[in-house]
């Protein structure tokens, strides 16, 4: 169970921290841009959780959470994985109350939740993070500064997980869209937008995570047809591979390479 996790781009629910503290993990590191989170919601979420977790319920599937990836082979309780003794440990009285403290006083201070808005690079100790994880995050990030920032906080042998929307979310009318635009109407088009999306895709993120010290263990693609053929893309983006083009959404997992 890793010790340390980060999340990048919480956004209003700390859920999937607040249930990896319920897995036995130790602290979790919440960092965002700007300050989504909402107090109430994320008790409110963690009473949930503490009572899901009781019971070990099975993981949501499609049914209740319809387009959410990656998909499981099986979405029963990890029992193999939380067992009987770490979940009681995890789970102990006196150590729900505190994290639940915590999330009444978010802060950058805390034992178990360090909630970092807006975050910079230096607020994590060198190489102190067992996992970073993000749904739907890197599609808004600078690539250049938040790739040598993962590999910073992590130690080595330390994992990254992301899902990464390559989709045009809502910037055009077709799902690819926003590589028709050029350079400079993206670049208007960006204007007074908080979080522009910096149209990447799976062959840009492959090349970011080997300059960044990063094995690829890992890529699930999830393709989607119709949109725009290759050759109507502005010509920036006409040498894309038709995996590339193609490709929607992706679940990456990598490593950072030991010394």
């Amino acid at each position: 169970m890793p010790a340390v996790i980060a999340e990048l781009g919480p956004g209003d629910s700390l859920g999937t921290g607040l249930a990896a503290l319920l897995c036995g993990c130790e602290k979790y590191l919440a960092l965002d841009l700007f300050a989504y989170g909402n107090v109430a919601l994320n008790v409110k979420i963690f009473d949930e959780l503490v009572e899901l977790f009781s019971k070990r319920a099975a993981v949501p599937d499609a049914r209740e959470y319809p387009g959410l990836i990656p998909n499981l082979d099986n979405y029963r309780f990890p029992a193999h994985i939380i067992t009987e003794g770490l979940l009681a440990s995890a789970m102990a009285p006196e150590r729900l109350a505190a994290i639940r403290k915590e999330l009444a006083v978010p802060a950058a201070s805390n034992r178990f939740i360090n909630y970092f808005v807006p975050w910079e690079a230096g607020d994590i100790q060198n190489e102190t993070v067992d996992l970073v994880f993000s749904q739907s995050v890197l599609q808004y990030t600078d690539l250049d500064l938040v790739y040598p920032a993962m590999n910073t906080w992590l130690k080595p042998g330390g994992m990254m997980a992301h899902v990464i929307d390559f989709s045009s979310l809502g910037t055009a009318k077709q799902w690819n869209g926003h590589r028709a635009y050029s350079s400079l109407e993206w670049k208007l088009l960006r204007i007074g937008k908080k979080m522009p999306l910096n149209r990447s895709y799976p062959t840009l993120h492959k090349t970011y995570l080997e300059k960044n010290n990063f094995n690829l263990l890992n890529l699930i693609s999830y393709k989607k047809e119709g949109g725009l053929a290759t050759h109507q893309f502005a010509k920036e983006f006409r040498h894309l591979s038709d995996d590339d083009a193609g490709t929607y959404a992706a679940y990456l997992l990598s490593v950072k390479k030991k010394y």
